[in-house]
């Protein structure tokens, strides 16, 4: 993963795919499929790289962990099977 700091908006892109743009292109099943590139607050993104550095995991699992624990408490999560059948 790559953090790219984007000081025009203030805020950091988290890209997957910028890593692979030197790497030749293989035709198999990626495993990080289906996924969302998503903009986060620098300020924020500061915060959750200690985060993941203290519990030794990746932002991307810190964030992906906060949002699952915030859809949960919308009653959001996990969806409903005729959710998932679209």
């Amino acid at each position: 993963m790559k953090l790219i700091h984007n000081g025009l908006h203030g805020g950091i892109i988290v890209s997957q795919n910028s890593l692979m743009a030197n790497r030749k292109r293989k035709t198999t099943v990626d495993r990080h499929k289906p996924s969302r590139q998503i903009r986060l607050n620098l300020r924020l993104s500061v915060q959750v790289e200690k985060l993941a550095d203290r519990n030794a995991t990746s932002v991307t699992q810190e964030v992906n962990r906060a949002v699952r624990e915030l859809l949960e408490r919308e009653k959001l999560w996990p969806p409903s099977r005729e959710e998932e059948a679209k």
